[in-house]
C-alpha cells in the first residue's frame, strides 16, 4: 500500500540526479524493471551499462519515514556512500536533496550554487498535496483509460491543497494529451495539455517535466 510513495521517492531521486551536468542517469522507463529482479547488482550495472547503482528500500508509516540507500561501484562492487534516514514525513524533500547530493560528493562532482539551489528547493509545502500527487502518477505510469481519469482526478485533489504546484500541472499536461494521443478523446485535450504545461513551466521555469 505504500508503492506509490516508494516509487515515487525513486522518481524524484532520479530527476534531482539527472539536473547535474554531464551524467547519465538511466531513466524510470529502463530502471523499474530491476526492482523485484533476482539478478545480482553487477549483472544490472552491466545491462544499463553504468559505472554505479543506487539501491535502497523505503518504508513510510504514518508520518515516520525511513530511507535506507546505498551508492555502488559496479567495477568491484564497493559501497561508495551508504546512510540511514529516520525522519519525520516532513522530511521527505530533504532526504531527497541530501541523498542526490552526498552522491555527488562520492563521486567527486563539485556542485555549482546554482546546481545546490535547485537540489533544496522544494516541490511543494503541502504533503498532503504532494501525497495526491505521487498517487496520481503512479496510476498515469499505468497507461489505462481508466487509470489516466483515475490520475487526472488525483492531480486535481491535490491542486485543491497547493494551486500552485508546478508538478501537478505538468501531470495534467501528460494525463490530458495521453486522452487524445492514446484514448481517442477529442484533439482539444491536446490544447488542455499544452495549456497545463505552460502554467507548470510559469511557476517554475527549470520544471524539465513541464518542457516534456
Amino acid at each position: 500500500d505504500q508503492e506509490y510513495f516508494c516509487d515515487g521517492m525513486t522518481d524524484e531521486i532520479i530527476a534531482k540526479l539527472s539536473r547535474f551536468k554531464g551524467w547519465k542517469v538511466i531513466p524510470r522507463t529502463s530502471m523499474m524493471r530491476y526492482k523485484n529482479t533476482d539478478k545480482d547488482i553487477k549483472e544490472i550495472g552491466e545491462e544499463l551499462d553504468v559505472a554505479t547503482i543506487l539501491e535502497g528500500s523505503i518504508r513510510k508509516e504514518r508520518d515516520d519515514i525511513r530511507v535506507n540507500a546505498k551508492l555502488i561501484r559496479i567495477k568491484d562492487i564497493i559501497s561508495l556512500w551508504s546512510d540511514t534516514y529516520e525522519k519525520k514525513l516532513e522530511s521527505v524533500f530533504a532526504i531527497q536533496s541530501d541523498v542526490a547530493e552526498k552522491i555527488a560528493d562520492a563521486l567527486q562532482v563539485e556542485l555549482s550554487p546554482e546546481e545546490k539551489e535547485r537540489l533544496a528547493k522544494k516541490p511543494t509545502e503541502n504533503l498532503t498535496a504532494y501525497d495526491y500527487y505521487l498517487r496520481g502518477r503512479e496510476y498515469y505510469v499505468r497507461y489505462q483509460k481508466q487509470d489516466n481519469e483515475h490520475a487526472i482526478e488525483l492531480f486535481k485533489k491535490a491542486l485543491e491543497f497547493d494551486p500552485d504546484f508546478a508538478l501537478v500541472y505538468s501531470g495534467l499536461g501528460d494525463s490530458y494529451a495521453q486522452r487524445t494521443i492514446k484514448f481517442g478523446f477529442p484533439y482539444t485535450w491536446l490544447e488542455a495539455s499544452i495549456e497545463a504545461s505552460e502554467k507548470a513551466i510559469s511557476l517554475n521555469p527549470d520544471l524539465s517535466e513541464g518542457y516534456k
